[in-house]
């Protein structure tokens, strides 16, 4: 993974975005502090991997699940534990 991250920051570095460009001062930073650019890359491929994980987690927080009549709709598993077959997603506004 670290490859391939590697190679993302390097296009990042050669195509410089315009908008949403957070990643790309952050390796700029890097590589002013006297950093290898190895080093600097890397650095900014964890930035990026922080943004992602913040910006997934609340999407996923944004939404509640509900279980409707979750006696009447149980279906047991191969271990034994009853889960609910309809569960629907609802968006909080």
């Amino acid at each position: 993974m670290r490859k391939i991250g590697y190679e993302v920051m390097k296009c990042l570095k050669s195509v410089k975005p315009k908008e949403d460009n957070a990643v790309y001062l952050y390796m700029l930073k890097k590589e002013e502090e006297g950093k290898a650019k190895k080093v600097a890359k890397i650095a900014a491929l964890n930035k990026f991997l922080r943004i992602y994980y913040v910006r997934v987690k609340n999407v996923y927080n944004k939404r509640i699940f509900l279980d409707f009549e979750p006696e009447a709709n149980t279906v047991t598993a191969n271990g034994g534990l009853p889960f609910t077959v309809d569960k629907k997603a609802v968006k909080c506004s």
